[in-house]
């Protein structure tokens, strides 16, 4: 699939391949549907570049602290490979920049308002209004 280029976006992350499938978020998208995908650095850059009008969000932890202690908790990594996604994430971090928005996952319920507002806000661009309603505004008379 890679090969035949029916991925939007992939990557190898932690020694795993991941991707999303292009035709179905262009489908998605055809049919005036919102699109979220849950992707890392790598993954995003690629939608970024192949996907005009793609918003990206960066999801925060809200200390590295806490983030290294959901880690431990998951109970899926072995020491080395903690340490491993910690200095991922650092250098992840960095990318925050590239991105339209961030939003901090404190507290589960105002992380969801956050991403729901985002969504809304994205849908009411006027670009997107009038294409959604079908609607061509007038030319201003010069």
């Amino acid at each position: 699939m890679i090969s035949a280029d029916d991925f939007l976006e992939w990557a190898r992350v932690y020694d795993n391949f991941y991707g999303t499938r292009k035709s179905e978020v262009l489908s998605s998208l055809e049919r005036g549907k919102d699109v979220l995908l849950d992707i890392d650095v790598q993954g995003a850059r690629q939608v970024h570049e192949r996907l005009q009008g793609a918003i990206l969000i960066f999801l925060l932890p809200p200390s590295w602290s806490e983030l290294e202690e959901r880690l431990k908790t998951r109970g899926t990594e072995e020491y080395s490979k903690l340490k491993f996604r910690m200095a991922s994430a650092k250098s992840e971090l960095e990318a925050v920049y590239e991105y339209d928005f961030a939003v901090i996952n404190d507290d589960i319920s105002r992380a969801t308002e956050d991403l729901k507002s985002i969504v809304i806000a994205q849908r009411c661009k006027t670009p997107r209004t009038l294409t959604r309603q079908n609607l061509v505004p007038p030319l201003k008379s010069s």
